[in-house]
């Protein structure tokens, strides 16, 4: 599951810098909004499939607190 949401989380992200650099290149009105509409679509199916909110650190965290708990599950 949690490889599940990295690669949605990395979809989004992507999508989201693309968006970024389209609208830095003044790229054409109906592109920018296709992307964006894109953009809006994974972050739907993101939360449907996590019950969360996209936030572009959160995948962090949530690697973070995976590998403590590895480290602490090894230590017993």
């Amino acid at each position: 599951r949690l490889s599940y949401r990295m690669e949605i989380h990395s979809q989004v992200t992507a999508q989201g810098d693309k968006v970024r650099e389209l609208k830095a290149a003044k790229a054409a009105k109906e592109e920018i909004l296709a992307a964006v509409d894109q953009l809006k679509k994974l972050k739907i199916e993101y939360k449907e499939q996590t019950g969360q909110e996209y936030n572009k650190g959160k995948i962090l965290k949530i690697i973070k607190m995976t590998r403590r708990q590895a480290i602490m599950k090894s230590k017993l």
